[in-house]
């Protein structure tokens, strides 16, 4: 006889086993599903951003109907969403390449089709499971960990210059550019954290050997200033210039300036002209 036709969720069931058993793609796939709103055991997906559950004649998304309208279909499909995204979390949590992935929907949590919060975001729990990660010397972790020391923008998050300090040199060690570049400028510019133009100005030039452009920037400015740095005009309009033809137009704005005020004395309006149509 003929084989049974299987269904979507028949496929989940399977990624899920896979999941279980540390399979990277199981679990992507799985995961995937389980935080897609629109697919459930009785969902059947519909046009583009709308489903209709088997038993309730109603087609659920982009504005259609209401889960308030509709009690014991939107409390099954809510009880079911909540349990695969809790079990997803709870499998990306413990296989190592998925942790990243965990963290970031700790942050960002997981919305129904009617875009009310199945499961709230979880700060607390992200930076506990970030901890863990930067631990293991992983330098996305230790950057995270010391940006939300800084912004201190989510509940149980406090400022903490020091943890700033703490992890976000971690990570620049590990040869990190992006690090390197944002460690460089709070120190260089003090805002944040306390002034340390010798520190500062070490991580700003690694991440301008890196190619990071705002560092270059930053480096261009502080020998324009005579900050940290010797001030050395001729230098800091070949570090902006080069940066503005790189495509920033901040960098072209401060180069003409230069040209404009003099770059040791020389003044060069048609230079500036042209870094400000650059810009």
């Amino acid at each position: 006889g003929e084989l049974p036709e299987s269904k979507p969720f028949d496929a989940f069931g399977y990624y899920k086993q896979a999941a279980e058993l540390g399979d990277a793609e199981g679990l992507r796939q799985y995961a995937a599903l389980a935080f897609d709103r629109y697919f459930c055991s009785r969902c059947e997906r519909k046009e583009i951003g709308s489903f209709r559950m088997t038993g309730a004649d109603v087609v659920f998304g982009s504005g259609k109907a209401d889960f308030s309208s509709y009690k014991e279909a939107g409390s099954d499909y809510r009880k079911e969403k909540l349990s695969m995204v809790t079990a997803a979390i709870t499998l990306l949590e413990k296989q190592e390449i998925a942790r990243h992935t965990a963290v970031s929907l700790y942050f960002t949590s997981a919305a129904a089709v009617d875009n009310e919060y199945l499961l709230e975001p979880q700060p607390v729990k992200a930076r506990k499971l970030m901890e863990s990660i930067a631990a293991t010397g992983d330098p996305w972790a230790n950057k995270l960990l010391a940006l939300n020391y800084i912004l201190a923008n989510k509940p149980g998050w406090t400022k903490d210059p020091v943890k700033f300090l703490t992890y976000m040199e971690r990570a620049a060690k590990s040869g990190d550019v992006e690090a390197q570049k944002l460690l460089g400028h709070e120190l260089v510019a003090g805002n944040n954290v306390p002034l340390d133009l010798n520190k500062g100005e070490h991580y700003v030039r690694l991440a301008h050997d890196g190619g990071d452009i705002d560092a270059t920037i930053d480096l261009g400015v502080m020998y324009m200033d005579g900050r940290g740095l010797p001030k050395d005009e001729e230098r800091a309009v070949e570090l902006l210039t080069g940066a503005a033809d790189r495509g920033s137009a901040k960098a072209a704005e401060y180069a003409a300036t230069l040209w404009e005020t003099g770059v040791n004395g020389t003044r060069n309006p048609m230079r500036a002209y042209v870094l400000r149509e650059q810009a």
